[in-house]
Formats: structure tokens, sequence, C-alpha cells
């Protein structure tokens, strides 16, 4: 399994909070189905040549969190700017992210505890803890069902709530960077699946390492970071940390051309990492 490589590698290479760990670890079950290539789709800003598509559940232990991911791409490293040295990063990228979430039903989360579960146990020790357990997760159950975030997130199979997009165009010395995270699914998919975290981007940052981002488009690396970006510009917001804010960018050491690019043409001061930030309505 890919995605379950990657969160192994995301959590020996970032080593987040122990609390967090644990729970990734001893709960997390993630499952990927691929969809129909996403640049096959006709509703794109531009004409993609290549695509990927897919829904990923990540299994909790009270919550599945189902994500449906699109993303296409198409890459042109030809550019009348000779003196560029990134033309291989020039094209567009466009990356959507949906969430909604359910509730394990009670065979899943027997299921769960199964495989956890001691196999010195007896059956009688075991039909004992399946009651405890059961008991536990009925009061769970109602606490997470009046939860006002994660009720956001309980949809009808086919529905869905924007979680995050990004679309990105380069051509030479031009660029174009719109993102956006929306902060409450955010939080609803926090409280869902990594209840740990203290905020949304812990989980944003482990959603975005993941193999539906192709890590050899540097345009996927630039949304990627872009996006990072937008979640803690968001986080600073609401905490007041205007000194943060003032000093953040987050910066893809591999395309340094861009970034003094986008300095040369801010003639309003300030970061322009921030000031180039643009939100997709």
């Amino acid at each position: 399994n890919d995605f379950q490589s990657a969160i192994a590698t995301y959590l020996d290479e970032y080593k987040p909070d122990l609390l967090q760990r644990r729970q990734m670890q001893n709960e997390w079950t993630v499952s990927w189905n691929e969809l129909d290539d996403a640049s096959n789709r006709s509703d794109f800003v531009f004409h993609p040549s290549h695509g990927i598509a897919g829904e990923l559940n990540i299994f909790g232990k009270y919550v599945v969190l189902t994500l449906k991911v699109e993303c296409a791409w198409k890459e042109d490293g030809n550019t009348d700017n000779k003196d560029n040295s990134n033309n291989k990063d020039n094209g567009s990228l466009q990356f959507t992210m949906f969430a909604r979430a359910r509730f394990l039903t009670k065979s899943e989360a027997r299921k769960s505890s199964a495989t956890n579960a001691d196999d010195n146990n007896n059956d009688s020790n075991n039909k004992k803890q399946r009651k405890v357990e059961d008991k536990i997760r009925a009061k769970m159950l109602q606490r997470l069902q009046k939860d006002s975030y994660i009720s956001k997130l309980l949809l009808q199979r086919n529905d869905y709530k924007v979680l995050s997009k990004a679309l990105v165009h380069v051509k030479g010395d031009e660029m174009e960077e719109r993102v956006d995270i929306d902060d409450d699914i955010a939080e609803a998919c926090r409280r869902s699946v990594l209840s740990t975290a203290s905020t949304p981007i812990d989980l944003i940052e482990v959603l975005l390492s993941l193999p539906y981002l192709p890590k050899d488009v540097g345009l996927a690396r630039r949304a990627k970071l872009r996006l990072l970006e937008d979640a803690m510009f968001d986080e600073c917001e609401k905490e007041g940390e205007d000194d943060l804010i003032d000093d953040l960018s987050i910066s893809d050491a591999s395309t340094p051309q861009d970034d003094a690019n986008a300095k040369s043409n801010d003639t309003s001061g300030g970061n322009s990492a921030i000031k180039k930030r643009a939100k997709i309505g």
C-alpha cells in the first residue's frame, strides 16, 4: 500500500508529537480506490495531459474520513524566455480535495478491535471486552454526533465538502498561484481522525505528503508549499500572531528564480509571498 508506506515515511522523517504518532500508528488504516483519470475532465481552466483521481479512506477509531482527490496537470518545457533555468516547471496544475465522513459500523469496530486483540485471551474475556468496548463506542458516537464540526462532514455517499483547492500556472517569469483551505472543514477532518493534534495544520501536512500529489512534478511541489502556507497563515490569523504573519514565507528551494522574480515584481513592500497569496473564491 503506497499510502500506508507514505504515512510511515512521514512519521519517520517529520517525527510528530508522540500522541499523534501513536494515534496514526495504532488507529489509522488507509485504503485508496482509483477513479477515472482526472485529465479526461472538461471543466479545467486548461487542457491537462496527466491526471490522478481517487478516494482515500482513513479509518480511525470511530470515524472513517473519505477524501476524494483530483489532480491534473500539464507540463510545458518550451518558453520564449531562454534565460529561465526552470523551464521544466512551466505548465499548469489544478488540485482539489473533497471530504466527507461516516462512523464505523459496529462490525467494522469489532473487526478493528479483534485485529489488535491479544490472542491469549479466552472467549469469555473477549466477550466481556467487546461489551465494554461497545458501551464506550456508543457513548463516543453520541458525543461525536453532537460535534458541530464533524456534523458538517456527515453527508450522503456522493456528497462532499471542499477541503482544499489549488491552481498553479507558470510560464517563464509569469506565475499565478491560487490556493484555499476551508478552515472549518479542515478542523472537522482533524476532529474526525487526528484529535490528538492541536491544530488542523498537522493533518494538512500529512495529507499533502501522500502520493496523489506527484513527487516528480515541480508544479505539484509548488501547490503543496502554497497550501501549507495558506494553512499556516490562517492559523496565525486565528491566534492573532501578526508578527508571525509578517515573517511567514514558505519557499521552494529548488526554484529560487521564481521567488526572486516575485520579489522584484512586488512594489508594495512587506513579505512578497504573503502579498502574492490568492484565495480561490
